[in-house]
């Protein structure tokens, strides 16, 4: 009885042992993917700086051409400042898009951490219980050798 509790306990930790390193691959796989996530979200943050400096320019060139609009051909000016408000009602739709990529980006690191953060306290409730298996082996390890022990003395007897 002994030895097949010792051969369950091993199976058990052997199993523990292979699910902790599934884990491990999982919780490796979810820092590259947040490393990913991370990226993009830097890359679209440039983008959002980049179309907000264009948008800063056109606004700056549209106050310039009503400014000179007094001294030009008016009609040739009104259309330059009906092209450039469209290009900056255009830069001002790319600008949300980017934020609401960057807003996505963020949602899922956030769900990536709870995740990863879920799956390391799994981990160290299995490791727990590994540990503790393996002293449970030790021990009916060692009952076992005395068992055996005291079998060899009775039979010598």
């Amino acid at each position: 009885e002994k030895e097949n509790q010792l051969i369950e306990k091993k199976s058990e930790i052997e199993e523990l042992k292979d699910e902790v390193s599934r884990e491990n691959r999982n919780v490796k796989k979810y820092r590259n993917i947040t490393k990913g996530i991370n990226t993009e979200a830097k890359d679209i943050q440039e983008k959002i700086s980049l179309a907000q400096n264009d948008l800063r320019q056109k606004e700056s060139e549209v106050e310039l051409l009503r400014t000179i609009k007094e001294k030009k051909h008016r009609k040739e000016l009104e259309e330059m400042i009906q092209r450039k408000e469209r290009e900056i009602a255009e830069l001002r739709e790319e600008v949300s898009s980017h934020q609401t990529q960057l807003e996505e980006k963020t949602r899922e690191t956030d769900q990536l951490r709870k995740d990863l953060l879920q799956t390391s306290k799994d981990l160290g409730e299995k490791s727990t219980l590994v540990t503790r298996l393996g002293d449970e082996k030790a021990v009916i390890a060692a009952d076992n050798f005395f068992l055996r022990a005291s079998v060899e003395m009775l039979m010598q007897r």
